[in-house]
């Protein structure tokens, strides 16, 4: 399965080139009708290869969503029921909950309409719960884990859809427990223990709490210096292992970055001290050239709103007028989360986040997650809004 993306002014697309063609009745049932938090759909035959087209306009993947500070509990919340009630609907136009394809870059959000769509991929016959698993392996591989209470909430999910009589019902019921806990406090609400009994919410919250001390312990241990024994050790520490932590050793390049980058730390016996500070400065003093030192990439603003040009001190940077976006640009127009610019190495890339007016670069439209290079003197257009990048 190949995924690509297309753009044309009005609308967004993403395409998927099946493994193998299907012509079954499932075909006609997509294109002919619109089912709620279903993308629409128009299978597409060109050079006798079947392409299957989904309409995203206005919407980002859940991929990027991760990603972002937008994620919290009550959007996985939001992911799940909309997964219930999607396998639902479905029914009655003889589809089977098999064909939703549950890929962190197949399911959307549209913000403004507080709406989650999947994908449904016609001929698929692997089982939901299945799906649903490997949907989990790849959220934990990529969430942050600022949210504690989302945390603990996504690996017991995950601990759970391992188990065989575990349903999608199962998964929403739990997550309430969460959400409840979160805005209330940690006494869940008393609807709450009739659905699931009175013994397994006091073993939940014994847990719980055996989590949020083993989690604290983990932070602490992080921020103390490395002893020369830490330093040889390649593993967590006995005394640091977690029920889900362990879960995320058996899933695939999870801690791979992570460990890379403590190794080079470990490893590196060079320790800058406030005389090398004093001793740089002598020998290299600062010149000011007019523009802030830490900036690594400049957009000159060159619209009629009086926008201030966009400093860039780090990589990847976001645009849009969310406040969660890296540079605010509160002006009509523009989406939430417009546009994100990358590094690697030396080199610059610009890509649209699926944004509703779009982006140029030098007059060409971008596509969704097709990053292009970006080079100096560059002219960019987000929304209607114009910028040299410099």
């Amino acid at each position: 399965m190949t995924i690509n993306y297309k753009r044309n002014l009005n609308q967004s697309y993403m395409i998927i080139e099946p493994e193998k063609r299907y012509s079954g009745y499932q075909l006609h049932m997509l294109q002919h009708n619109r089912i709620q938090n279903l993308l629409v759909f128009e299978a597409v035959v060109s050079d006798g290869q079947e392409y299957f087209w989904y309409d995203i306009t206005g919407k980002r993947s859940f991929d990027h969503i991760l990603e972002s500070a937008d994620f919290n509990l009550e959007l996985f919340v939001c992911v799940v029921e909309a997964l219930l009630a999607v396998s639902r609907s479905i029914k009655p136009y003889l589809l089977e909950e098999e064909g939703i394809l549950l890929l962190p870059e197949t399911i959307f959000f549209d913000h403004d309409r507080k709406q989650v769509s999947f994908c449904y991929y016609p001929g698929r016959t692997e089982s939901i719960m299945d799906n649903f698993k490997n949907f989990m392996e790849s959220f934990l591989s990529k969430m942050k884990h600022e949210n504690e209470t989302l945390v603990l909430a996504a690996y017991e999910v995950y601990q759970r859809a391992t188990e065989e009589s575990f349903s999608l019902e199962d998964t929403l019921r739990l997550l309430y427990q969460y959400q409840s806990q979160q805005q209330r406090g940690r006494e869940a609400p008393q609807e709450m223990r009739e659905v699931s009994g009175e013994r397994w919410e006091e073993h939940r919250e014994e847990r719980m709490e055996e989590h949020r001390e083993e989690w604290r312990a983990e932070r602490r241990e992080e921020r103390r210096e490395p002893s020369e024994s830490d330093k040889t050790v390649e593993s967590f520490p006995e005394n640091r292992k977690m029920n889900y932590r362990e879960l995320l050793h058996k899933i695939p390049n999870f801690f791979s970055r992570r460990q890379e980058v403590s190794r080079v730390a470990e490893n590196s016996g060079y320790m800058y001290t406030p005389a090398d500070y004093e001793q740089d400065m002598e020998d290299h003093p600062t010149v000011y050239l007019g523009v802030d030192d830490r900036a690594q990439g400049i957009l000159r603003y060159d619209g009629r709103e009086g926008l201030e040009d966009i400093v860039m001190d780090h990589f990847p940077f976001s645009i849009g007028s969310s406040e969660q976006a890296d540079a605010t640009l509160a002006v009509q127009g523009i989406s939430r989360i417009h546009v994100r610019i990358s590094r690697q190495g030396e080199e610059y890339y610009m890509e649209d986040m699926n944004s509703t007016n779009g982006t140029w670069l030098n007059d060409n439209m971008l596509s969704y997650k097709k990053p292009e290079p970006l080079n100096m003197y560059d002219q960019i257009l987000i929304g209607r809004e114009r910028f040299t990048f410099i």
